[in-house]
C-alpha cells in the first residue's frame, strides 16, 4: 500500500478513507483566500481547534494555515481555543485577538 510519512495520515486514510490531509485543506484554504486579496500583511489567523497535543504539532492544519497564509516572523495564530471550531472565548478574548489587528 501506500507509504505515510506520519503516524496521523497513516491512521487518517485508515479510519476516514477518502479524508483530506491537513496540507491539502491548508493549501485549499489559502488558494481561496489568495483571491479575495488575503495576504500576509493583513491577515491574522485565529484557530478555535481543541488546543490538545494532537493539533499542536509542525503536521497541524492550524501550523499548515498558518505557513501558507501569514508571515511568521511578524504573526502567527491566535489560539482562541474551543471545539468543533467554536471559540472558548468571550469577549475579553475576543479584544485580544483583534487588539492584534
Amino acid at each position: 500500500g501506500q507509504q505515510y510519512p506520519f503516524a496521523f495520515d497513516a491512521s487518517r486514510a485508515r479510519y476516514f478513507p477518502g479524508s483530506l490531509p491537513n496540507s491539502d485543506v491548508a493549501q485549499r484554504i489559502a488558494s481561496t483566500l489568495r483571491k479575495r486579496e488575503y495576504r500576509p500583511y493583513n491577515t491574522l489567523v485565529g484557530s478555535s481547534l481543541c488546543s490538545d497535543e494532537i493539533n499542536d504539532t509542525p503536521q497541524s492544519l492550524a501550523t499548515d494555515i498558518q505557513k501558507k497564509l501569514v508571515d511568521v516572523k511578524d504573526g502567527g495564530v491566535f489560539n482562541l481555543g474551543g471545539l468543533g471550531g467554536l471559540p472558548f472565548v468571550g469577549t475579553s478574548g475576543f479584544g485580544a485577538f483583534l487588539s492584534h489587528c
